[in-house]
């Protein structure tokens, strides 16, 4: 009765749902990634970006009932992008793994990084930014965590070991995810453009606050200074957010209560099911 279809599975399994049922099956594909952000990061020609462009758009015209946005960006671009009028906003949840956390600010101050190494996250002017701020500030007590992989891990591992104060992990497993957001003090999301950006969610849930650009749709469901401090994808606002984070980090614990009511409040799994419910029932 209902078919829902995620990523590359969605085309197949949605196209062939809606043909062998007569078009009577209820079809709900997801809109991750924003146009740009694809445009950005990929590495086809020219052509095969169209051709998959316009493979899309008949996908979504023809076979799709809804089509669900994870945040309010991602329904705008669908509309832009695809002419599509049948987006509905649902937030991506994630399951709450918190047990324990006791992570205060005491000698130093962890910021980290974790998601892919591509242009459209932005990891690189985060990297440049930093050590623009650690020349100004020299007594900063800020460290920079990075974990990940991606076609820019060659240059961002280079310029990573270049700086003692920047720490380059690598690819982690799934299982040391909370491990690594619970052992820092924030979470920096410099993305030029992002649908909402999980990682944020799962870091709320680890109770960790967010360093978020304004380029994510995530950023338009949070409060800047109470679980987050937000700024611009470049360079010179990512200065400023470290400067602005050192003057303010007697707000961490408060800030680390706040982000974890937050993903309660908005991102936990009881609501999706509950907002899932209602598109199907």
């Amino acid at each position: 009765e209902v078919v829902i279809g995620h990523f590359v599975g969605s085309n197949i399994t949605i196209s062939i749902s809606k043909i062998i049922s007569f078009g009577k099956v209820k079809t709900f594909a997801y809109y991750h990634t924003l146009t740009n952000q694809i445009l950005t990061d990929s590495k086809n020609s020219f052509l095969k970006r169209k051709f998959l462009f316009y493979r899309k758009k008949i996908f979504y015209k023809l076979f799709c009932d809804l089509i669900v946005c994870p945040s309010q960006l991602a329904k705008i671009d669908l509309e832009s992008a695809f002419s599509a009028t049948n987006g509905i906003v649902i937030l991506n949840p994630m399951t709450d793994r918190l047990k324990d956390r006791k992570c205060s600010p005491k000698d130093d101050i962890v910021v980290s990084y974790l998601g892919r190494l591509d242009t459209s996250k932005g990891v690189v002017e985060l990297i440049n930014a930093f050590e623009i701020f650690k020349i100004k500030n020299l007594k900063s007590k800020l460290i920079l965590n990075i974990a990940g992989t991606g076609y820019q891990q060659t240059e961002i591992e280079y310029l990573a070991n270049k700086n003692s104060s920047i720490n380059y992990y690598g690819g982690l497993p799934y299982s040391e995810i909370d491990h690594y957001l619970l052992n820092s003090h924030f979470a920096i999301i410099p993305s030029k453009i992002d649908a909402l950006n999980m990682v944020g969610v799962e870091s709320m849930m680890n109770a960790t606050p967010l360093l978020i650009s304004n380029g994510t749709g995530l950023a338009n469901y949070l409060t800047d200074n109470k679980e987050c401090f937000k700024f611009d994808p470049n360079i010179d606002s990512i200065v400023s957010i470290f400067e602005k984070l050192e003057d303010n980090i007697d707000k961490y614990n408060e800030m680390s209560k706040n982000a974890r009511n937050t993903y309660l409040d908005l991102f936990s799994m009881d609501n999706y099911f509950k907002e899932f419910l209602k598109i199907i029932e």
